[in-house]
C-alpha cells in the first residue's frame, strides 16, 4: 500500500471519532490525541506533547496495545500512514534536597518512535480541545 502524504480532515475527524468513542481512556488522553492529531497537519508533521499524567500514559498504551480493543496504530497502518502514537514515561528528581519525584510522559504522533525532531505542542493546545461526541459533527468537511 502507497503512503498516503496528507490526510483529509474527513479521515483525521473519523480517527478521532475512534478515539472518542473508546471506552477505555479517559477524556484528558482523548484531548491529548485531538491535540496531537490537529498539530500534526494531517498526519504530515511530527508531533509531541509532554505531561506529568499518569491517566494519559495509561490511556495511550491502552488506545495503541493488542491487550485493548482500539488498536489505533493498526487502524492507522491501514489508512496508509506511517504515523503511529508513540510514549516514553519518566520519573525524574525535583532536586538533589528534595525527596520528591515528578512523573512526566511523552506522547508523539510520529513516523518515527520517539521522534527527536518532533514538534512540541503547548498545553493550552491541549486544553482548548472540545470533545464532541456525534459522528456527524467529526465528519464535516
Amino acid at each position: 500500500m502507497k503512503e498516503q502524504k496528507t490526510f483529509t480532515r474527513k479521515q483525521t475527524n473519523a480517527l478521532k471519532y475512534l478515539i472518542f468513542k473508546s471506552n477505555k481512556i479517559g477524556e484528558e488522553t482523548k484531548k491529548v490525541c485531538f491535540a496531537l492529531i490537529n498539530a500534526s497537519c494531517g498526519l504530515a508533521v511530527p508531533v509531541l506533547y509532554i505531561v506529568n499524567s499518569r491517566e494519559v500514559n495509561t490511556g495511550i498504551r491502552k488506545l495503541i496495545s493488542t491487550d485493548y480493543n482500539t488498536h489505533l496504530n493498526e487502524v492507522m497502518k491501514a489508512m496508509g500512514t506511517k504515523f503511529r502514537f508513540s510514549y516514553e514515561d519518566d520519573y525524574y528528581d525535583m532536586g538533589f534536597f528534595s525527596s520528591e519525584r515528578k512523573y512526566t510522559v511523552k506522547v508523539w504522533l510520529s513516523p518515527i518512535l520517539h521522534d527527536k525532531r518532533a514538534s512540541r505542542i503547548s498545553p493550552a493546545r491541549v486544553k482548548r480541545i472540545k470533545l464532541t461526541g456525534s459522528l456527524y459533527k467529526h465528519l464535516v468537511d
